[in-house]
């Protein structure tokens, strides 16, 4: 037996086992360089209390530019708010780079132990993961940190960036470092409290704003309960939001609530919200409204201070010159010429908030913040000054199908109103089916829905739409051909009375959105043979409705345009329209703008209900200064909104031919005239 092999001694093998184990446990155990932690100490401790030069020295890959004013003012209210307690708000321009400073205070918070819970609070939950995360990165990888704080950084190397690598690392005596590193919770290693690290067990949280923010709160190493102490609020609405009363209603008391009250009973949190205004009376504004929220110390900074003297001369034409060029895809240099040539006239009276907010080509942050202006004017207004314009507008009407089903007049289908003197019938063309609304109005616009019917009706289709085709082939032009020839006629033909007198349609609409050069030709070809006006009718959006190509003069988002190539057509604004036509049915019957239904049995008319309620009106906004509106709709689902469509059209055909609800173009028969009082029935068309 060798004498020097041991593996066969008594005990040998327990031995080794525990020699294994405390070297394992060695492995594990974090190691940093001391004399280096010593000296980067003292050279730290110099920004204690002096965020702003942290921000510079400890993380300058984050700030390469030089602070402008508002910023410095922005970064001493955070550091005073961490280290003094208190509630401020700072609304800058889009792009200012609040996230990243306010990321900065988290970090010189947690690292000097003025805070030891933070929480970051988003408009939504992958927004404040964001900033933790830019956090975490820091922390781990960036340089200023790995000098002034190495023993930090030693721990958080060994986890590589991985929440799993931590799960078993050790202090120098054998405790647990329980650090954390998910997406949401960030948690520095504790470490033994004889080794005086102020950044020990710091806990930094990363929450949307309508998430779970209630009962927040961790438990120390010791077991002692612990909630946050410092809350940052980035941004806390999104452009949807702002759009919402109900989403600002909501937000607002999420803040003043359940966010106000994280730090527990008889304590105040500190909390600093960056901010930037959207659209007015939105969240940002409620929060700089010192009437509304007196506690919040709110501070409004736009990006122009001072507009310059020649806005309306020298700017405006700069800006003819900019824009020709880009309309011709050229570089802006003669407009760049232009203003070096006056840069000093140009630059009068004006006052930017940060002189090193600019591209490269710009040749001065004020043209910087001038191409934007002129770029989009009202978004430049809210979003860059935190001044948006004004609008005024309906919040969302709410219609739903039982105010239609039941604004019954018990009339008989077919019936007109003595005071009616206006009969207009328009058709929705689809492979459904053609969806036809015969509608009756007096002069000042009280509508009545004398009859509504779908050819051929029965649930059965115009044509069949083979399964992953969409082009359109002749037979499903032949179809609709066919339909229109059967169907159009009848319409235009029918016998409505009025006080035992026949009276026909005035106005003849076809929807032409579908298939635009049929309509035409059909309506061109059989116009004289029907013995009314027949035209076709086309809805736009409200975006791009514009009264162009003019046939006499526009109504009231309504205009007959001659369309080249094709002939005269009455265009209307699709959205205003289907507004106004819905809301009438929730106004009093018998009232100017109003609409109600023939018959006395409100569930005869449930479809109609079906389809007029089958889309929503989520938002509306009118911009009192310009005119320019928005709408924001959405269709149900699974619903059909053909009949709307038609109800639409034939609201902007009685408008057309003479109903307003003002007055002003009234349209008054002549006296003893009637409108087309006992005319022969019309004989079917043939193509």
């Amino acid at each position: 037996m060798n004498p020097n092999n041991n593996r066969h001694r008594p005990g040998y093998h327990l031995e080794r086992e525990q020699k294994d184990k405390e070297l394992r446990k060695a492995a594990k155990v974090v190691q940093w360089d001391e004399d280096l932690e010593i000296v980067a100490k003292k050279e730290r401790e110099v920004w204690r209390y002096d965020l702003e030069s942290f921000c510079k020295q400890v993380m300058p890959n984050a700030f390469p530019l030089e602070f402008g004013p508002h910023h410095k003012s922005m970064l001493k209210k955070m550091q005073d708010v961490i280290l003094e307690g208190g509630k401020t708000a700072d609304a800058m321009p889009r792009g200012s780079g609040k996230s990243t400073t306010a990321t900065a205070a988290f970090i010189w918070g947690a690292l000097y132990g003025h805070l030891k819970y933070g929480a970051i609070i988003g408009n939504e939950s992958e927004a404040a993961k964001g900033l933790l995360e830019s956090i975490k990165v820091e922390l781990w990888l960036g340089a200023g940190i790995g000098k002034y704080w190495p023993k930090l950084q030693a721990y958080l190397e060994r986890g590589d960036g991985q929440s799993n690598k931590f799960r078993h690392l050790l202090n120098s005596d054998q405790s647990p470092c329980l650090i954390k590193w998910s997406t949401d919770q960030i948690r520095l290693p504790s470490t033994p409290s004889k080794e005086g690290d102020e950044w020990s067990g710091a806990i930094l949280h990363a929450c949307g704003i309508t998430g779970r923010i209630r009962g927040m709160q961790t438990k120390t190493d010791e077991g002692a309960v612990l909630r946050p102490d410092f809350v940052l609020i980035d941004d806390p609405q999104t452009r949807a939001s702002a759009k919402s009363l109900s989403q600002i209603n909501d937000r607002e008391n999420t803040i003043t609530g359940d966010i106000q009250g994280l730090a527990g009973p008889g304590k105040q949190i500190a909390c600093f919200m960056a901010m930037t205004v959207i659209y007015p009376n939105d969240l940002a504004c409620r929060f700089l409204d010192k009437k509304k929220h007196p506690e919040w110390r709110a501070t409004k900074v736009p990006m122009v201070i001072n507009w310059p003297d020649a806005l309306d001369t020298l700017w405006e034409e700069y800006n003819m010159l900019r824009i020709s060029a880009m309309q011709q895809e050229l570089p802006t240099t003669e407009a760049n010429e232009f203003y070096a040539k006056n840069k000093e006239k140009m630059d009068a009276g004006a006052e930017v908030y940060w002189e090193e907010r600019k591209f490269d080509k710009d040749q001065s942050a004020l043209q910087h913040a001038m191409n934007l202006y002129f770029d989009d004017k009202n978004a430049f207004l809210a979003e860059y000054q935190n001044e948006p314009v004004q609008y005024t507008g309906g919040s969302p009407y709410i219609l739903e199908e039982m105010n239609v089903m039941t604004a019954t007049n018990g009339m008989k289908r077919l019936e007109v109103p003595r005071d009616a003197n206006i009969i207009v019938s328009m058709t929705d063309i689809n492979y459904s089916g053609l969806n036809t609304v015969v509608m009756a109005s007096t002069n000042n616009g009280v509508r009545y829905i004398i009859d509504y019917q779908t050819y051929p009706g029965n649930g059965k289709p115009l044509y069949e739409r083979p399964e992953g085709r969409n082009k359109a082939d002749a037979s499903e032009e032949l179809a609709i051909a066919k339909a229109l020839e059967q169907h159009i006629p009848l319409i235009a033909s029918k016998r409505y009375v009025k006080n035992g007198t026949a009276m026909y349609p005035d106005l003849v609409l076809i929807d032409c959105g579908f298939k635009m050069d049929l309509v035409f030709r059909w309506c061109e070809a059989n116009r004289h043979r029907l013995g009314t006006a027949v035209y076709p009718s086309r809805g736009r959006s409200y975006n791009q409705y514009r009264p162009t190509s003019l046939v006499g003069k526009p109504g009231d988002n309504f205009h007959v345009a001659d369309w080249q190539k094709r002939g005269r057509v009455l265009v209307h604004n699709a959205d205003a329209w289907r507004m106004r036509s819905q809301k009438a049915f929730l106004l009093p019957s018998g009232a100017p703008g109003s609409v109600t239904i023939f018959g006395s049995k409100p569930t005869d008319h449930k479809r109609l209900a079906d389809e007029v309620c089958a889309e929503v009106l989520e938002e509306y906004i009118e911009e009192t200064s310009g005119g320019n509106e928005f709408y924001k709709w959405f269709l149900k689902v699974g619903s059909h909104n053909d009949l709307l469509d038609a109800m639409v059209g034939a609201f902007v055909g009685t408008s057309f031919k003479g109903a307003s609800e003002t007055g002003l173009r009234a349209r008054v028969p002549a006296k003893g005239q009637r409108s087309r009082a006992r005319r022969r029935a019309m004989p079917q068309i043939r193509i």
